[in-house]
This record gives C-alpha cells, structure tokens and sequence, in this order.
C-alpha cells in the first residue's frame, strides 16, 4: 500500500518541477552546413598529422597507410579535430549573418557528419528572451502599496509594544529581540524595492533560456566551491553539515540564478521599453567619485569594470523609475 505522504511529496516535487519548467525559453538553434569539398582537404591534412604520430607493428613510424592510420585512430577522433578547426568561422560568419546576440557559448548538435558528403550541424545558444511586460506599471504601483502598507504596519505594531512597556514599567537595557525594531529609511527603501521587484517578477513570469541558466549556474557554483576552499572547507564537508546531497545544493543554486536572471531579464526589458539608458559620461562620472587615486586609475583603464559599472548604473537607474511611478 502507497504511503500517502509520500504521494503528496512526489506530487508536490513534480508540481514544483512543471512549474520550473514553464520558466525556462528554448535556445536559438541554427543549421550549420560544412560543404564536403572544403571539409575533404581539413579531413586529410589531419589524418595525414596524426597518422605520422602512429607507431604500429610492422610499420614504421610516419610510414602507416592512411586507410589504416584512419581506423586506428578512429573517425570520431578525426572528425572532432576538423570541427575544431572549421566550426569557429562558419559559426561567427552564421551568427553575423543572422544578427544574432549570444548570450552563451554555443552547444553543437550533429546532424549528419558523413564522408563525401556535406557535413550538417545545429548550433544551440541563447539569446536575451522576450518578456511581456504585461501592465508593469499597475503592478508596480500595487506592490509599492502593499510594501508601503506592512512597513506602516510593522511600525504601528513596534509603538504599541514600546508603549506597553513604557506604561507597564518593563522596559530594560536589553533590547527584546522578538520586538518590531523601527526601520530607518534606507531599510524601507530596500523593503520597497525588493516587494515591487519580487511582484513583478511573480505577475510578469519571465523566462529564462536553458542555456544561460546552465552557464550560470554552474559559474556560481564553481564560485560557491571556491568561496569554500578559501575558508578550508571541502564541497563534501559542507554538504554533510548541512544533511543535503550535491545534486540538491545544485538545485538550490540553480532556482537561485533563475530568480536573479528573470530579475535581470525583466529590468532591463523595463529599461528598454521607456529608453532608460547609461552613457558613457555617466560611468566617468560616477569613477570620478571614487577618492583612492590609485583605484580610480584602474577603473579609468578597467573596461570589464565600466561595463559591469555600466549596468549597475542602469538597473538603479530603471528602479528609480519604477518607485517614482
């Protein structure tokens, strides 16, 4: 007999796993065709490399026949090396051609790859997704409330306690940490700015396409492993530690990107529907801020660095926006 809880649990994860899925875009895909008469000479002149690099019994060295040079080395073999000097150009001369915008590194997908015929491949990757903004200005002005309203609330509740323990003569030195505290202004703003986000996030439902939540994911776990061994712990320890197998930490990891991806994905769509941009003045400018001489310079020189400054700018720039609706 099924337990039922265990029912629910499969139920539970498979609901969760459909809703996962409905967040992710299929990746660009382009037909690649390698003609034959351009992929022969390739195919031979690498042959002939590697067959001079055999050394078989009864043969000397350099002096295997080709035919058998071929089937000792295996076509798969030879086959990758061509690619690997073919597929660079062709790629970028297709992705040119197309006006695409890739957001990844391509995955190639082989299609038909046999001799004397022209060789065909399908190149995978991603491109920024198109996201419907839907009525984002509505919806930001509800979450904007609705922020608004608990911060007001948290507050009235934070003066009823502090008032009860003023009128009771409970109050001590010692700050009661169940108590509401008062939040500062920078911490409504950031309550505020995380509610509309989050709210947008929820109403717009963004995807993400495959590819890039991939790459991303796996980079921030290579980062979290390395955030690890500068702290002399090892991926297994923390796992044990924290009861949790690799493949759910990879799965924490990966709804994390996602989330911080479809919160990229739909700033920056918001951005580009009210021609919210940042210039290069605007990235001088906020350098020229920076008091330490020595760290200006580099950022004057650093070009990944304005980019990145870039787009910091840009996405407070597009949240200004929004919490002035």
């Amino acid at each position: 007999m099924t337990n039922s809880k265990t029912k629910t649990n499969s139920t539970k994860s498979q609901n969760d796993q459909n809703s996962f899925d409905k967040l992710i875009a299929k990746d660009t895909e382009i037909e690649i065709k390698l003609l034959w008469k351009d992929v022969k000479p390739v195919y031979q002149k690498i042959l002939k490399k590697q067959a001079s690099k055999l050394k078989l019994k009864g043969f000397r060295k350099g002096k295997v026949p080709l035919a058998v040079a071929e089937k000792e080395i295996g076509r798969d073999s030879i086959i990758n090396l061509v690619l690997q000097e073919l597929i660079p150009s062709v790629y970028s001369n297709e992705i040119k051609k197309g006006k695409y915008l890739p957001l990844t590194n391509p995955e190639f997908q082989p299609i038909s790859l046999n001799k004397d015929n022209d060789w065909i491949l399908k190149a995978h990757f991603a491109q920024e997704p198109e996201i419907d903004l839907k009525n984002y200005k509505k919806i930001t002005k509800s979450a904007k409330k609705k922020a608004e309203d608990q911060i007001k609330k948290t507050e009235k509740e934070a003066k009823k306690i502090k008032a009860k323990k003023t009128k009771t003569k409970k109050t001590t030195n010692n700050k009661d940490r169940n108590q509401p505290s008062e939040m500062t202004q920078e911490q409504k703003n950031d309550s505020i700015v995380q509610g509309v986000i989050a709210h947008l996030v929820e109403e717009i439902q963004p995807t993400v396409p495959r590819l890039l939540l991939k790459e991303s994911a796996q980079k921030e776990m290579e980062s979290f492993i390395k955030k690890l061994g500068s702290l002399k712990i090892d991926l297994e320890t923390f796992l044990k530690s924290r009861q949790m197998t690799q493949e759910q930490l990879s799965s924490q990891i990966m709804m994390s990107t996602l989330s911080q991806l479809q919160i990229e994905f739909t700033l920056r769509a918001i951005g580009k529907s009210e021609n919210i941009e940042i210039d290069d003045v605007q990235v001088q400018n906020a350098i020229a801020k920076t008091e330490d001489e020595k760290i200006k310079q580099q950022m004057k020189k650093d070009v990944s660095y304005q980019e990145y400054l870039r787009q910091m700018l840009f996405k407070q720039k597009v949240i200004k926006f929004l919490l002035d609706l």
